[in-house]
């Protein structure tokens, strides 16, 4: 019987080997709410969600989830410390059951809403939940760097296992009107909201996403450099599209802080909003944990994202046009994707996928996925050093005497291959070979 291998080399880090359990089990009993798991308890989108979920009176695609459980999180964030335990305790007080990993509440649900209000965690709590094969929906901010976005939408692929992201802003009656038509074709845009800045995320990410998540929805992908003005109080950032379009986002700090915006159409401009609620995004969510289509893609995503990215490198550089393919290629640099094929005498044979980027310097980590004949687990530190062209690793697993014992491993990474070799002290080998996708 196939089962799926999952392990994890961190080049001067940890390597980790993880077996990914079933989709939900009930995905032939339509009638039954998938059961949905939240990852942070540190937001009051997790005692908002989890009411409008759980309410017996929703219908319709409301009524096809079921808050069940959750994992606390949190972090040393200001924000996330000082409301984790209050928010699982009434959680607690709702009925959900607490739990103390992310594998313990992956085993008790189908779909999962990663809610963690920090957003550098994201991609560490996401990759487990991907390997374990279940649809996620990962609140804003997605995560906290460009960089761990791409690899976020990366790892999705490579584990083919959907993902979305978005803001409630997206789904707001303005903007969907907007979207779908009603001003004729969208010429420009300009939105406002508040901009409060936390110094351990890009400037936009933290709460700059709701404006700049509207201005996307309505006006598309295909911007090419944005600007950025900024003083203590004020941001204005102004984007420019390939199609000779112009859209703005004004970030406010300071005097009466709303948010809405004003599209230019070519049959007329409408003003809009900037409130609507959670319900339209968890109808979305809702429907994506059925369906397993996202409503946003990830290359609008990750636009918006360089966007955001791009208005922090403008205001670094003194408020000069920054081209968003320019740091959507640095973020891109040292996040790849592989695959290929290992063996080690035909009962460990199949096929082989690898995620790999570059956390700092020197230091990789890269996440394998292979296939056996069945299922087994276990860690393996490895450590690794970039020489030359070439990065080198080597590290030791013990396994165990029913498979093998010790085993060494070592594996280079030159170009467009990653090349490897294993062994272990009763005598078994193997190697790998796995082309860059």
């Amino acid at each position: 019987m196939l089962c799926r291998l999952t392990f994890r080399i961190t080049i001067a880090c940890l390597l980790v080997w993880i077996v990914p359990s079933a989709f939900a089990e009930d995905d032939d009993k339509p009638s039954k709410p998938l059961r949905a798991g939240l990852i942070g308890l540190d937001t009051s989108h997790v005692i908002a969600f989890t009411r409008v979920f759980n309410d017996p009176k929703e219908t319709g695609e409301l009524a096809g989830v079921k808050v069940v459980a959750g994992y606390p999180g949190g972090t040393d964030f200001p924000p996330s410390a000082t409301r984790v335990e209050k928010f699982t305790e009434q959680l607690r007080g709702m009925g959900l059951e607490i739990v103390d990993s992310i594998p313990a509440l992956l085993k008790k649900v189908d779909v999962v809403l990663l809610e963690s209000v920090d957003g550098r965690p994201h991609l560490d709590q996401v990759l487990p939940v991907l390997k374990a094969g279940k649809p996620v929906f990962i609140d804003k901010p997605l995560a906290g760097s460009l960089k761990d976005a791409v690899a976020i939408f990366e790892a999705a692929k490579l584990y083919d296992v959907p993902v979305f992201s978005s803001s409630s802003a997206r789904f707001y009656d303005g903007p969907q009107k907007i979207r779908n038509g009603e001003i004729g074709d969208v010429l420009g845009c300009d939105t406002f909201g508040p901009c409060p800045i936390q110094p351990t995320h890009p400037d936009l990410f933290w709460y700059g996403i709701h404006g700049v998540e509207g201005l996307f929805t309505c006006m598309g992908t295909g911007c090419e450099t944005v600007t950025r003005v900024t003083t203590d109080d004020f941001d204005v950032v102004v984007g420019k599209w390939k199609d000779g379009r112009i859209g703005t986002f004004r970030g406010l700090r300071k005097g009466k802080i709303e948010s809405g915006g004003t599209a230019f159409g070519s049959k007329t401009i409408l003003p809009f909003g900037g409130s609507g609620g959670y319900r339209p995004l968890l109808v979305e969510i809702a429907k994506f944990f059925r369906t397993g289509n996202p409503p946003v893609s990830a290359t609008e995503t990750i636009e918006i994202f360089a966007f955001m990215e791009a208005a922090d490198e403008s205001k670094r550089q003194g408020g000069v046009p920054v081209s968003i393919q320019d740091v959507l290629k640095q973020a891109s640099v040292g996040t790849t994707t592989w695959k290929g094929e290992w063996d080690g005498g035909g009962e460990h044979c199949g096929e082989l996928r690898c995620l790999a980027r570059r956390l700092s310097g020197n230091n990789w980590e890269a996440i394998f996925t292979g296939y056996c004949n069945r299922k087994f687990a276990y860690d393996v530190k490895m450590q690794g050093k970039q020489q030359g062209d070439q990065i080198v690793f080597s590290g030791e697993a013990n396994l165990g005497d029913k498979d093998g014992g010790l085993y060494k491993w070592t594996g280079e990474v030159n170009a467009g291959t990653f090349i490897g070799r294993y062994s272990s002290e009763k005598g078994k080998r193997g190697t790998f070979k796995m082309q860059r996708l």
